[in-house]
């Protein structure tokens, strides 16, 4: 039973990691290409994006790459120890990153929200924001869990 649900969720880490590759190269080849040939009428696309898209995708990767690791240490059932909070600190960090790029990406968004007639643009970077804001949030409750469990683990160990 254990092993058909590690297997299941190894799968899914590997086709998001696949599916963040696909988009990293989605994204880094117009902008190559156009650089490359030096030329405008390729498909135009913003260094920028590219930049924020790259750094998006490689903060997935992290996480999944992250969540990985914790999946191993879980089916070798040495998930409750101290050395697993380096990867959950991993995750944090990369939900903190997109955190930032949210609010980043909001600024110019909102300014065209209230230039243009575009008033769900507002609330929808709120909304994203707060998404992302309670990921981290339950995540940093989880790691204060995982310290606690640690600790048990660790004085059942020294009591036996």
């Amino acid at each position: 039973m254990r092993f058909w649900i590690y297997t299941t969720l190894r799968i899914a880490i590997a086709v998001g990691l696949g599916g963040a590759l696909l988009a990293l190269f989605v994204l880094l080849f117009p902008t190559l290409a156009q650089t490359i040939s030096r030329e405008r009428d390729i498909v135009h696309v913003p260094i920028a994006v590219t930049v924020i898209g790259g750094i998006l995708v490689l903060c997935l990767g992290t996480t999944l790459f992250a969540t990985w690791q914790l999946v191993a240490r879980a089916e070798r059932r040495t998930l409750f120890s101290t050395s697993s909070l380096r990867w959950l600190d991993l995750i944090i960090g990369s939900v903190a990153a997109v955190a930032l790029f949210v609010v980043a990406a909001s600024v110019p968004l909102t300014r065209l929200a209230l230039t243009d007639d575009a008033p769900g643009m507002i609330a929808l970077c709120g909304i994203v924001f707060a998404a992302t804001l309670g990921a981290g949030l339950i995540l940093l409750v989880m790691r204060g869990a995982l310290v606690d469990a640690a600790r048990l683990q660790g004085a059942q160990t020294l009591e036996a």
